[in-house]
């Protein structure tokens, strides 16, 4: 998770690649739903970018990045971020991706379940 440097940083660029996925929520957070999040990887070619999760009560939610495709995770973490400003909730941001997303220049997993938050943050960082 990010420094407090980190997150000063990630504030004021534009490109920082956000993640919204906090420390307590990582150690408390049980069962979740999530959808990997397929695009452009920075060194070309197509591959994992992030996952956006949602808890199973539907009531907490956020998008975790991959490694490999900085760029498409800071446009992903900005947009679900820009979607909670508007009042969007995480079951309708969840719902949104679920959909087709092949007109969105992206393409995702099928829907999937973590016994933790945790371990999708490990999946997703380390595949």
């Amino acid at each position: 998770m990010k420094t407090q440097a980190a997150k000063a940083w990630a504030d004021h660029s534009r490109f920082a690649v956000v993640d919204l996925t906090d420390q307590g929520s990582l150690t408390s957070e049980g069962r979740v739903r999530y959808l990997l999040i397929h695009g452009e990887l920075d060194r070309g070619g197509i591959g994992l970018v992030g996952a956006i999760w949602i808890s199973a009560d539907g009531e907490r939610g956020g998008f975790i990045h991959g490694s490999g495709a900085e760029w498409a995770a800071a446009e992903m973490g900005r947009s679900h971020q820009s979607a909670l400003d508007r009042g969007w909730s995480h079951e309708r941001i969840f719902r949104y991706w679920s959909e087709d997303p092949g007109e969105r220049g992206s393409r995702r997993g099928g829907r999937a379940e973590a016994e933790s938050l945790r371990k999708l943050v490990h999946l997703v960082q380390t595949a």
